[in-house]
């Protein structure tokens, strides 16, 4: 299963769904809050940088999408 959770900021849910199993997407307008983020990795995490109405680095469909 597939997660997005849009406005992860310093990833603290993004990991929590990681851990749960879901390979989980975090994606944050702020590189700031993402260097936070990736200081506690997980395989089954990644984060990217992108901001809305576009999210255009986004790929793929998702079984849960969070926005925070």
């Amino acid at each position: 299963l597939r997660a997005l959770d849009i406005g992860c900021g310093p990833g603290r849910d993004s990991l929590w769904l990681a851990m749960q199993g879901f390979d989980t997407v975090g994606v944050d307008g702020s590189s700031a809050m993402l260097a936070i983020a990736r200081e506690k990795p997980h395989e089954r995490l990644r984060y990217i940088l992108d901001t809305a109405p576009a999210f255009s680095a986004i790929e793929g469909t998702f079984d849960v999408i969070l926005v925070n």
